[in-house]
């Protein structure tokens, strides 16, 4: 299925222009779903948050408990606990990126 990855991402990226409307918001790029498809697609499951986004927001709400426990964003490369895993890598990565 070569194309599906891309044909999941305009779908994503539709649904989020829809959002964007509803909100009263300008939205750019002519992108749109309709509400029969969007429930199709909830029907079967569809994450309309793709993995990378949701594991990003997964590591933001960790580092705002490591903020709220420590009172700073100086996370070690190395920190890697059961209750922060892995979260050095990723704020090292953050500020390179």
């Amino acid at each position: 299925y070569p194309k599906l990855g891309a044909w999941v991402a305009r779908q994503r990226k539709a649904y989020r222009c829809e959002q964007q409307r509803e909100r009263g918001e300008t939205v750019s790029g002519n992108f749109s779903i309709s509400q029969l498809r969007i429930a199709r697609l909830e029907k079967i499951g569809f994450e309309w948050t793709d993995l990378k986004r949701s594991a990003w927001e997964d590591k933001i709400k960790l580092l705002k408990e490591f903020v709220n426990e420590f009172g700073h964003t100086r996370v070690p490369a190395t920190l890697d606990t059961p209750k922060y895993p892995k979260l050095g890598s990723w704020v090292k990565s953050q500020r390179k990126g």
